[in-house]
């Protein structure tokens, strides 16, 4: 089971390796060529998401993403288009986490599931601190991205 504890206590969210995950502002965005739309579709949106996302981010390269694809080419071509853009953020082995092709379309609980999926993946490393982006598109205009970082959190 995974559970999203948001809260400005940190002292209350503390695994046992002391550590928490912390989230960025979001990035919001808009896809002007979304499904419903006679606009080209060109991947602005995502793009744009993921790079407020990373404003003011000055960290290592993010290691992992969490996104809502699900294999369909309209989705790979944003995917695509978003890290193309945005590549000085991510790590040359950054790996692509798109559990949908296993558990099916949650709708709007994608980002919030994703977000638990990547804060428990940070959580369970061992050893180092780390950087997640976790992102979610619609089928409509908009689209989203957050950084998770694990962070260590001393309770003295």
């Amino acid at each position: 089971m995974v559970l999203l504890l948001l809260t400005r206590h940190p002292q209350k969210a503390i695994n046992n390796n002391n550590s928490i995950v912390g989230l960025s502002l979001p990035g919001l965005s808009e896809e002007p060529g979304h499904f419903y739309s006679d606009k080209p579709y060109r991947g602005d949106g995502l793009s744009e998401a993921f790079r407020q996302a990373f404003r003011d981010y000055s960290g290592d390269p993010i290691k992992a993403v969490y996104g809502s694809m699900n294999g369909e080419n309209y989705w790979v071509k944003e995917y695509g288009v978003a890290m193309t853009r945005n590549h000085s953020f991510f790590d040359e082995k950054v790996e692509h986490e798109h559990p949908a092709d296993c558990y099916g379309d949650m709708g709007a609980a994608t980002g919030p599931i994703l977000m638990g999926l990547a804060a428990q993946g940070l959580l369970k490393q061992a050893r180092g601190l780390a950087t997640y982006l976790v992102y979610s598109s619609s089928d409509g205009s908009w689209r989203a991205a957050v950084r998770l970082e694990k962070i260590a959190f001393n309770m003295k």
